[in-house]
């Protein structure tokens, strides 16, 4: 798996962060992205793996405090998972003793990654073109539900059929 992509889409995230906390005049907030951006360079320059996680949760952190723009937002974000589920996957790859059909593995992981970017755009579109009023119990529910229904669909790529 070609670090390039994480770089890129770890870079690209940071941007788009760092231009929605400057368009609202958040200074503080702009030191905390470029603060966050540092330590995933200094993280990935000394070989620690547990920064990435802590950008993404950075990443997070700015993004739920700034009242930024909601595409720019919902942008970041999904820049920032992209590039935590792409350097997490290749960590994986490489503590494999070994593995068969390394390339195939890696293809059919991008094509499941793209198709969870265009359905999280596609819902992230809809839901940026109108507002939907949920109390906090509908909104916790809808999630459970939506939680229950990726273990099931996850479960059901895992079969030996699948595989």
């Amino acid at each position: 798996m070609s670090r390039i992509w994480v770089q890129l889409s770890a870079a690209a995230s940071v941007s788009t962060l760092a231009v929605g906390v400057w368009l609202n005049g958040e200074v503080a907030w702009l030191a905390a992205v470029l603060l966050s951006a540092a330590l995933l360079v200094l993280g990935a320059w000394r070989g620690r793996r547990w920064t990435m996680t802590a950008w993404f949760g950075l990443q997070v952190t700015v993004a739920a405090a700034v009242r930024q723009p909601a595409t720019l937002l919902l942008s970041a974000l999904v820049l920032a998972l992209v590039s935590w589920d792409l350097e997490d996957f290749g960590n994986r790859l490489r503590q494999a003793p070994s593995v068969i059909d390394q390339s195939g593995l890696v293809r059919r992981h991008l094509r499941v990654l793209a198709l969870s970017i265009a359905v999280g755009g596609a819902l992230s579109g809809a839901a940026l073109l109108g507002q939907l009023r949920l109390s906090f119990a509908a909104a916790g529910g809808l999630g459970l539900l939506t939680l229950i229904g990726l273990n099931r669909l996850i479960r059901l790529r895992q079969t030996p059929a699948n595989t």
